[in-house]
């Protein structure tokens, strides 16, 4: 799914309790107008945003869900719903004041279904310091039944202002018992999806969204580049090259902080019970000899900043990004002995 696509309008099998809650609230007639939906990303919030958006905007919701028979839920199917707005990041990968202040002159307009109106905007914690002053104002005097729905993977991020004016609703890490089956019966495939469960943190929206049926062998060739890099087999211009990938620019900065990860844990624990890549057990003990644990934290600091450069609004050159990281990694190859630990 690309960032310009849609989720789908969906309650999850691991949040009902979150449903619950809410329809509690709606039938006491106590729904608040600004809803804040926190927790990590990939685990359904946007999807639950967009089903609890439908079942507002319905003219006929039962059971807790959208009808989807009534012209509102024909017109939300159609993505041309007049009184759902919804507001996140454009080309600048931030949600600017300008789309705020659109937000504003919207917020003032009479609901052109004669039910109310819901504002979407997600990820929340893209909103610049101006934009989200500039909410504050909406939030602070909404229209007569006008909701807000504000998503967010990282609520530190959001000023304290627009928090407080929020009840906020908590999406915790499903369990496997509830995820698994779920993920199965999106898959048709024999892919191992307890281990691709585990790659993603436990996110079952990043396994369907990122993890193809190529992924593992993807991942198998991030490892093996990597082990002939610090091994002295390749270059790091070499295995730059091998690696850089327009169509998963971020793929190989997670598997590398997974790796390495793994191997500190090693490290520290003397113990393989909390690794999460348990199939390269081999190659994470190869990076535990090789690296002290303050390589290990200096790679793992170095991965970080290219995945955050990469994802944010800097635009950087991907292979000169790639190849400088990989420069580092063999120059801290180079320098550690096999038996050094710190």
């Amino acid at each position: 799914m690309s960032e310009l696509e849609l989720p789908r309008a969906r309650y999850l099998p691991w949040q009902q309790l979150q449903k619950e809650r809410l329809q509690q609230q709606i039938t006491a007639n106590r729904l608040p107008h600004a809803l804040l939906f926190s927790g990590i990303k990939d685990i359904g919030k946007k999807d639950f945003a967009f089903a609890f958006g439908a079942q507002l905007l319905c003219t006929r919701p039962g059971g807790g869900s959208a009808c989807n028979q009534c012209s509102s839920c024909h017109l939300l199917n159609a993505s041309t719903h007049p009184d759902l707005r919804l507001v996140r990041p454009e080309e600048s990968k931030l949600i600017v004041i300008e789309q705020i202040r659109d937000l504003t002159e919207w917020v003032v307009q009479t609901a052109q279904q004669g039910g109310c109106k819901v504002c979407i905007l997600f990820p929340a914690e893209q909103m610049n310091v101006q934009s989200a002053n500039a909410l504050l104002k909406c939030l602070e005097e909404p229209g007569p039944d006008t909701f807000f729905i504000l998503v967010t993977d990282q609520p530190g991020r959001l000023l304290p202002t627009v928090r407080s004016r929020c009840q906020r609703v908590e999406f915790q890490v499903p369990h496997e018992e509830e995820a698994i089956p779920w993920l199965q019966s999106c898959s048709d495939s024999d892919v191992d999806i307890s281990l691709l469960l585990a790659l993603a943190a436990g996110a079952p929206m990043k396994v369907v969204k990122q993890f193809d049926g190529d992924y593992l062998n993807r991942r198998a060739r991030i490892m093996g580049a990597t082990d002939g890099l610090i091994q002295g087999k390749v270059t790091a211009v070499a295995a730059a090259a091998s690696l850089l990938s327009k169509e998963y620019p971020v793929e190989i900065y997670d598997v590398l902080y997974g790796l390495f990860s793994d191997a500190l844990k090693l490290t520290l624990s003397s113990s393989n019970n909390t690794l999460i890549n348990k199939d390269m057990e081999s190659f994470i003990n190869v990076i535990s000899n090789k690296f002290s644990c303050t390589a290990m934290l200096l790679v793992i600091d170095c991965v970080n900043m290219c995945r955050r450069a990469v994802t944010g609004s800097s635009n950087p050159n991907p292979t000169l990004l790639l190849e400088s990281l990989l420069i580092k990694l063999d120059e801290l190859a180079s320098s550690e002995g096999s038996n050094n630990r710190v």
